[in-house]
């Protein structure tokens, strides 16, 4: 069995922290009061930094080719499995959220309205739930069938920014470690590249952000199995981008049909998406074992 390249790791590692965090931090800096850049398109940039430090390292330093990294638009069964697996994902939390004390089910949208009470003025709050009971199907709904094509397209671009990176070079160097162990140290140094976003913005926490920061790599670990899966079994990164954008563009639907609880609990990056995903590892787990990777 070929040997960790840990150079390679460490030097990818350090070059994607030192882009992004820097980024950020030239952003606060060059405006104490709000990043100079708008969050939702710095947020854009950032996640394509990944594939560019993966980019920038195989070309310059290593003088290799990118398709060795798993770029590959060859459709396969995987690529249908990481496009709706985020569907199955936001069914099986909003259960789940159901049954944590404090959060019930409520279609009727009291529950999104009270969420946005500081965001939005109550005129604004109206008008907007006004326009949301108007639509010609639940907002649910409309979410998933926008998810989906969201996902598959001006997502999944976006995500490969990240997934090129993360599940791109950072696997190819770290897969002699075996499924399990690659998995999970990805997921982890992935849940602590976020931390500058929770803190600062909120990302995800808006109101537990230091506790965010420790359940974003709880949550990154845990999904980090199934970029791995899909990535492998796929033979494409792309297809592990489609799972990344497809779940981004889902992952707030259960917030819509949920009263109650808060940023720890609820949706696919609280306690229930948590045990959610514990629940889809274990069909990972057996198809592991029995075909091993």
């Amino acid at each position: 069995m070929d040997q960790v390249r840990w150079q390679k790791a460490v030097r990818f590692i350090l070059l994607t922290f030192l882009l992004t965090w820097g980024l950020v931090a030239v952003c606060i800096l060059l405006n104490r009061n709000s990043p100079v850049l708008p969050y939702t398109v710095l947020a854009m940039i950032v996640m394509l930094i990944p594939a560019l430090s993966a980019i920038i390292l195989t070309k310059v330093k290593d003088k290799g080719s990118l398709k060795a990294l798993g770029l590959s638009f060859k459709l396969n069964r995987y690529f249908l499995l990481a496009w709706f697996y985020p569907v199955i994902l936001v069914l099986i939390t909003i259960g789940i959220n159901a049954l944590i004390p404090g959060v019930s089910l409520d279609p009727s949208l009291e529950g999104i309205v009270e969420r946005t009470a500081g965001q939005l003025s109550e005129g604004a709050q109206q008008l907007a739930k006004n326009q949301l009971e108007r639509a010609p199907l639940h907002p649910f709904w409309l979410g998933i069938i926008s998810g989906l094509l969201a996902g598959a397209t001006i997502n999944a671009l976006f995500a490969f920014g990240e997934e090129f990176g993360w599940r791109g070079y950072l696997l190819e160097v770290l897969r002699p470690l075996g499924f399990w162990k690659a998995s999970m140290l990805i997921g982890l140094i992935w849940g602590i590249w976020h931390a500058p976003f929770i803190y600062l913005f909120g990302h995800n926490y808006p109101v537990h952000r230091w506790a965010g920061i420790f359940m974003m790599v709880i949550f990154c670990l845990f999904l980090s199995f199934i970029h791995t899966f899909i990535r492998l079994r796929s033979g494409s990164v792309v297809a592990a981008a489609i799972l990344h954008g497809t779940l981004n563009g889902l992952g707030g639907l259960p917030l819509l049909v949920l009263a109650g609880g808060n940023d720890l609990t609820n949706g696919i990056t609280g306690l229930a998406g948590m045990i959610a995903l514990a629940i889809l590892t274990v069909p990972i787990i057996w198809k592991v074992r029995r075909d091993p990777l």
